[in-house]
C-alpha cells in the first residue's frame, strides 16, 4: 500500500508538470481522425465537436489543464471532450463531459497523450509501464507593460520556461513570437514555447505580452503657425510639443504643451490649452504733422493707414503707412508746411540812439513784432543783425526774419540810428600843452602837462563826461624851485646853475674814495633832486705791524696733534670802520708734525681786502733706541724691546727676554722729557717698585703644564714667578688646591709642583636666605611652641603672597624660637652677641620701650639655585636682590600688623638677614667653593 501511494504521488507531479498553459492555443484533432488539424468547427450542432468553455471555470487561470486539444471561437477559448483541470490551491479536479464540467476524483481519471506518430492513447495517472508521458512546461504568466514615456514600443524581458519530463531531460524552442528583450510595439503579441523529450513527445504553452500606449486626445493643427513634437508620435504620452507662429503673429498662450498623467484620470492629458497665433499689432499711429491719419482696417500685421494733409500743406513722401512683423510701422512721412509766416503789425519803428564813451559800440534793441503761422506752431524770429548786437556812431539797417518749423520766411526792415555826445575843447595853459586820447568827444581824457621848470596847479586829466561838459576846471602852469642838495659821506655837490628846475649839480668824493652810481642829480618838476650816487672806499685795510713772527712749538705725546695758540694782528682802515681780520686756521687749533702756513685776511665794509701770512712749525721729539741691558760675556742680548709707535715723544716699548730670561721689573718703557735737565732732553722712562729697572733674569724654573680644560696666566715678580689656573665655563678649579702656583727666585721647584686639571662644574640645589625677628615681652612665660605655630602661620600667609610668588618651591624652615631676659643696658649679654646687642639698645631708643624680656625668632627661606643662562657672579647678585626684596617685603608687612602674634610687641624695624649662603647639598666627596678669586659657586671635588 505504502508503494502505492509513492507511485500515485509520481505520476501526479508529472501530469501537473506536463499541464498545458489555460492561455495556449493548440490545433484540435478529430477523433475519428486525428492527424487532420481544423479550425473552428461550425456552430452547426449536428457537426458542432464536444468542447467545454474555459470562461465557466472559477478561477480559470488558477487551474492546469490536461487537453486533447484548444481552440479559440467568437472571442471565447475552449477545451475539447474529455479534458481534465485541476485548481493549483484547493486542488480540485474538473473533468469535460457532454460540453460541462464536472467534479471527478483524480485515481478515476485516465489521460490521453499523443504518440510521435500522433495516435492518441488514454492512461491512468498511475499507471508504471506507460513510460511514453510528454515533458512538463509552464509559461510565465501574461505580461502586460506600458511603453516608456514619449514612446509607443517598449523592451519588454522575461525569463524563458523550464521544462521537465519523468525520462528524458526535455529540450525548450520557442515557436512563436519575439525573443526577450525584443521591442514590442502597441497591442498584444502571443509567444509560444515547445517541449520535446528523448521519445519525441511535445508539450506546448503560450503567454501575452501587452503594451500599452497612453495617448492624449489628437492634435488640431494651429492656425498660422506650425509645431514641433518631442515624442515617437505628437500625442504620446510624455511628449512634449512646441508652438511657434508664422513671422507677423505672436504666440497667444503657453507656447508649450506636454502630454501627462493627473492623479485619478485614467487617461493622459494635455497640460495646458493649446496656443494661438494672433496677429501683430503696432498700436495706433498717432498723428502727423499738417494732416491726419485714418486705419479703416485697423492696426495689426498687414493693414495700411492712409495720411491726409491739412490746407496750406503738401505730401513729402508715401501717403501711407503699412504694420509690419515686427510690431513698427513703416515710415510715416509728414505733410510739408508750405506757406510762409505773417507780421501781424509790421516792423517796429526807426530807432534813434547814442554811442557809448569814445565813440565806443553800444547794443542795439527794440521790441519784436507779432507774427502768426498757418500750422499754429511757433515762429522762430531772428535779425541780421542780431538783437543785442553792438553798433557804432551811424545809420544802420535791421532785417526782421520770422521762419516757421517748415523753413518758411518772412522778411521786414527798421533803421537804426547812432549819434555821438562832444564837449568842448580844451583851451592850452601858458607853458604847457594839451594831449587828448580822442579829441572832445564823451569819454575822451585830456592830460595837461607843464614845460621844465613848471608846476602844474590844478587837476592834470580831463574828461568828457555823458552830459557833455569836463569833469574838472581847466589847470595853469607855475614855475619849480628845489632845495639845497642831500649831503652824501666823503663827498659833496656843486651846482653852478643854482635850484630852479631843471638845474644839475655834480658830486665829488675825498681821497681814497670814487663816485658810484650818478655822478650828476637834477632838480625835478615836483620840486625834489634825482637820486644822488654815493662815494664809495676803494682803499685797502692796512696791517698795522705786519704778520705774527714765526711761531715755533714741540709736538705732543705720540706726535698727536698740537693745539696752538697765537695773538691775532691789529689793522686800520680809512673808513675808520672797525675791521674784522679772519684766518685759515684758528688760534687754539691743532696742528700736526711740519711747517703749516696760516693766512690772516682783513676786509673793509666796502670788500678792500688785504692779506698777510706766518708759518707755525711743529718740532717732533724723540728718544734713542733702547738700550736697558748690555749683551752678556757669552754674547746674548738678554732684553728685547718691541715699539709699534717707534721713539717718539709718548711712545711706549714692551720688553721681553729670550728664551731662558725672565723680565723682573716692569715690561714697559716710555719715551719722556726729562726735565732735570737744561735744556730738557729725551729719556726712557718706567714705573713699578722703587722705579727699578726692568732687567732680563736667567729662569731656573721648570715650565707647568696647563691643565684640561682651563689655562695658566703667569707674570715675573721682584721675588720671582707667580702663575694662577682659570677654568672654562663649565668647569672649576678642584678643592685641594686654590689655584695658585710659585716659584722664588734662587729656587729651581714650583709650590705646589703640579697643576691639577679642571673638574666638571655642578651646581648646588638650594640658595638659604637666613632671617630673624624680635619681639618685647614682659616675661618668658608664654609657649614657645604655641608662638611658633602662630609664626609659621603669619609668615607662610605673607612670605608666600609677597617675595616667594614669583619663585617655585621656596618655602620657610628651621624656624627656633628663643625667650631671654634683657640684657643690661651697658654690659655685655652671655646669650646676644655684640650685633644683636647693638640691635637691642637701637630698638628700645626707637620704640621707647620698657619690656625686660625679649624672644628671638630665627628662620631660614629656601629656594631652588638656577643660574639660568646667567656668569655665576650674576646668578648670585639676582639670588641677593631676591634676598634684600624678601627682607624689604618683610619688613613692609610687619609694619602693617601681618606678623604680630600672641599680642607681643613686634618691633618692625629690627630685621636681620645674614649672608646669603648655599646649602650644602654637594654630591660627596665635593665641597662648596664660593670665596674668591676663584668663586664659581660651585660643588668641586676636595
Amino acid at each position: 500500500m505504502y508503494f502505492l501511494h509513492i507511485v500515485t504521488a509520481l505520476l501526479l507531479c508529472t501530469v501537473l508538470v506536463g499541464l498545458a498553459s489555460s492561455e495556449t492555443r493548440l490545433l484540435e484533432f478529430d477523433v475519428d481522425k486525428p492527424n487532420n488539424r481544423k479550425g473552428c468547427r461550425s456552430k452547426d450542432a449536428d457537426t458542432m465537436t464536444k468542447r467545454c468553455p474555459l470562461d465557466n471555470l472559477t478561477g480559470g487561470k488558477n487551474y492546469k489543464c490536461w487537453v486533447t486539444s484548444h481552440e479559440y471561437c467568437d472571442g471565447s477559448k475552449y477545451v475539447n471532450e474529455g479534458s481534465v483541470c485541476r485548481h493549483r490551491i484547493t486542488a480540485a479536479v474538473k473533468k469535460c463531459v457532454n460540453s460541462q464540467w464536472t467534479p471527478e476524483t483524480l485515481a478515476t481519471r485516465k489521460s490521453r497523450h499523443r504518440t510521435r506518430r500522433g495516435f492518441w492513447f488514454w492512461s491512468w495517472p498511475w499507471d508504471k509501464e506507460d513510460r511514453n508521458e510528454p515533458p512538463s512546461i509552464t509559461c510565465p504568466a501574461d505580461i502586460r507593460e506600458q511603453a516608456p514615456l514619449g514612446q509607443i514600443t517598449s523592451t519588454v524581458n522575461w525569463s524563458p520556461p523550464v521544462a521537465t519530463d519523468n525520462e528524458h531531460r526535455p529540450t525548450v524552442a520557442r515557436i512563436q513570437g519575439p525573443a526577450p528583450g525584443s521591442e514590442f510595439r502597441e497591442g498584444s503579441t502571443l509567444i509560444g514555447y515547445r517541449a520535446r523529450d528523448g521519445h519525441g513527445a511535445t508539450a506546448e504553452c503560450h503567454f501575452t505580452v501587452t503594451v500599452v500606449v497612453k495617448h492624449c486626445r489628437e492634435l488640431r493643427s494651429i492656425a498660422h503657425g506650425s509645431r514641433r513634437c518631442s515624442g515617437a508620435q505628437p500625442n504620446v504620452y510624455g511628449s512634449s510639443c512646441l508652438h511657434s507662429c508664422d513671422n507677423g503673429y505672436r504666440i497667444q498662450g503657453s507656447s508649450t504643451v506636454i502630454c501627462h498623467q493627473i492623479a485619478r484620470q485614467s487617461q493622459p492629458v494635455w497640460s495646458t490649452s493649446f496656443p494661438t497665433c494672433q496677429p501683430v499689432s503696432c498700436g495706433n499711429p498717432g498723428s502727423v504733422s499738417g494732416g491726419r491719419v485714418l486705419c479703416p482696417m485697423g492696426f495689426t500685421f498687414g493693414h495700411n493707414c492712409n495720411i491726409l494733409c491739412n490746407a496750406g500743406f503738401r505730401h513729402t513722401g508715401v501717403k501711407f503707412m503699412t504694420c509690419t512683423s515686427t510690431g513698427l510701422w513703416t515710415r510715416k512721412d509728414p505733410c510739408e508746411d508750405i506757406l510762409p509766416p505773417k507780421f501781424t503789425n509790421g516792423c517796429p519803428a526807426d530807432q534813434n540812439m547814442f554811442s557809448g564813451p569814445l565813440r565806443a559800440p553800444v547794443a542795439v534793441t527794440w521790441t519784436d513784432p507779432v507774427t502768426i503761422d498757418n500750422s499754429r506752431e511757433i515762429v522762430t524770429l531772428s535779425s541780421d543783425p542780431v538783437k543785442g548786437s553792438r553798433l557804432g556812431p551811424g545809420v544802420h539797417s535791421v532785417t526782421l526774419i520770422a521762419t516757421d518749423t517748415a523753413g518758411n520766411e518772412a522778411t521786414c526792415m527798421l533803421n537804426i540810428i547812432i549819434r555821438v555826445r562832444e564837449c568842448q575843447a580844451v583851451t592850452t595853459p601858458s607853458n604847457g600843452q594839451v594831449s587828448c586820447t580822442a579829441g572832445h568827444v564823451e569819454g575822451s581824457v585830456c592830460n595837461v602837462s607843464c614845460n621844465h621848470g613848471h608846476r602844474l596847479l590844478g587837476q592834470g586829466t580831463l574828461t568828457c563826461l555823458e552830459n557833455e561838459s569836463w569833469n574838472n576846471e581847466y589847470p595853469t602852469c607855475q614855475a619849480v624851485f628845489c632845495s639845497t642838495p642831500p649831503d652824501v659821506d666823503h663827498g659833496q655837490f656843486s651846482c653852478p646853475n643854482g635850484h630852479q628846475s631843471p638845474a644839475e649839480c655834480t658830486l665829488t668824493c675825498d681821497a681814497g674814495f670814487r663816485v658810484e652810481g650818478l655822478e650828476t642829480i637834477q632838480c625835478q618838476e615836483n620840486a625834489s633832486w634825482t637820486a644822488p650816487g654815493y662815494c664809495k672806499d676803494v682803499e685797502s685795510p692796512v696791517f698795522d705791524n705786519g704778520c705774527p713772527a714765526v711761531i715755533q712749538v714741540q709736538a705732543a705725546r705720540l706726535g698727536l696733534p698740537t693745539f696752538v695758540n697765537w695773538t691775532p694782528p691789529t689793522v686800520t682802515d680809512n673808513s675808520d670802520d672797525v675791521i674784522q681780520v679772519k684766518s685759515d686756521v684758528t688760534s687754539g687749533s691743532a696742528f700736526l708734525p711740519g711747517t703749516t702756513v696760516v693766512t690772516f685776511e682783513a676786509t673793509d665794509s666796502s670788500g678792500n681786502r688785504n692779506v698777510c701770512r706766518t708759518n707755525v712749525t711743529v718740532a717732533v721729539l724723540q728718544c734713542g733706541e733702547p738700550d736697558m741691558q748690555p749683551t752678556t760675556d757669552t754674547g746674548i742680548h738678554p732684553m728685547q724691546d718691541t715699539c709699534p709707535d717707534g721713539y717718539v715723544y709718548g711712545a711706549s716699548c714692551t720688553l721681553n727676554c729670550t728664551q731662558g730670561y725672565r723680565l723682573q721689573g716692569r715690561d714697559i718703557i716710555t719715551c719722556e722729557r726729562d726735565v732735570s735737565m737744561h735744556p730738557p732732553s729725551m729719556t726712557w722712562k718706567w714705573s713699578g717698585t722703587h722705579f727699578v729697572q726692568p732687567q732680563c733674569k736667567e729662569d731656573r724654573c721648570p715650565a707647568l703644564t696647563p691643565p684640561k680644560n682651563g689655562a695658566l696666566s703667569c707674570y715675573f715678580g721682584d721675588n720671582g714667578w707667580e702663575c694662577y689656573m682659570s677654568c672654562e665655563a663649565s668647569w672649576d678649579v678642584p678643592g685641594h688646591t686654590e689655584g695658585r702656583f710659585v716659584c722664588f727666585n734662587g729656587q729651581e721647584f714650583w709650590v705646589p709642583d703640579a697643576v691639577p686639571d679642571c673638574t666638571e662644574r655642578t651646581l648646588p640645589g638650594k640658595i638659604r636666605i637666613l632671617s630673624d625677628v624680635l619681639y618685647f615681652t614682659e616675661s618668658c612665660n608664654i609657649s614657645m611652641e604655641q608662638l611658633r605655630h602662630n609664626f609659621i602661620a603669619r609668615i607662610n600667609q605673607s612670605v608666600y603672597s609677597g617675595a616667594c610668588a614669583s619663585t617655585p618651591s621656596c618655602i620657610a624652615e628651621n624656624i627656633e624660637v628663643t625667650c631671654n631676659p634683657g640684657p643690661p643696658r651697658n654690659r655685655r649679654h652671655a646669650t646676644f652677641d655684640d650685633k644683636l646687642m647693638t640691635r637691642l639698645h637701637r630698638a628700645r631708643r626707637h620704640a621707647q620701650l620698657m619690656t625686660s624680656h625679649v624672644v628671638l625668632v630665627k628662620f631660614h627661606v629656601t629656594m631652588p639655585y638656577d643660574e639660568d643662562n646667567q656668569t655665576p657672579e650674576d646668578a648670585f647678585k639676582h639670588y641677593y636682590m631676591k634676598a634684600a626684596n624678601f627682607t624689604g617685603d618683610l619688613k613692609l608687612r610687619a609694619r602693617s600688623g601681618q606678623l604680630d602674634v600672641n599680642d607681643l610687641d613686634l618691633v618692625a624695624d629690627e630685621f636681620s638677614i645674614g649672608d646669603v649662603l648655599l646649602m650644602s647639598d654637594c654630591p660627596p666627596g665635593t665641597v662648596f667653593r664660593d670665596r674668591q678669586p676663584l668663586a664659581r659657586f660651585s660643588c668641586v671635588p676636595f
